[in-house]
């Protein structure tokens, strides 16, 4: 009869820590980096606030009319800003085409629409 040899392997068995560190090892291999800080994420949480949460807050542009160009309201060389819906739009007592016509989408709404002085005659569509 011949002997045979058998080879006894230790085995070993990881302890609860050493799983946690094997699972811990294989999410951060995965997210690229564990160690985010308080800072870091508190940096991050305001941002996107502020990508998200505060274009609502913003405050309206104000838009200053003086009609150089034709009498249409979409018409950037009519404003020192082209308007925007929200803006607050101003038409100033020394403005040209004081007869002038919203060419806007019609129920745009503005924040605010101020006639400075007299004789503004307005056309065109309808705002809210």
């Amino acid at each position: 009869m011949s002997r045979v040899n058998k080879k006894t392997t230790n085995s070993v068995i990881a302890s609860p820590e050493q799983q946690r560190g094997a699972w811990q090892s294989m999410i951060c291999a995965f997210t690229l980096d564990c160690r985010v800080s308080f800072g870091k994420l508190s940096f991050l949480a305001m941002t996107l606030i502020g990508f998200f949460v505060l274009p609502g807050f913003a405050s309206a542009t104000v838009c200053t009319w003086d009609g150089s160009s034709s009498n249409l309201w979409n018409v950037a060389a009519n404003w020192d800003t082209l308007p925007q819906a929200g803006d607050d739009l101003v038409f100033p007592a020394s403005a040209s085409n004081k007869s002038n016509s919203n060419d806007f989408a019609a129920d745009t709404s503005f924040n605010s629409i101020t006639f400075n002085g007299s004789g503004y005659t307005l056309a065109g569509n309808r705002i809210t």
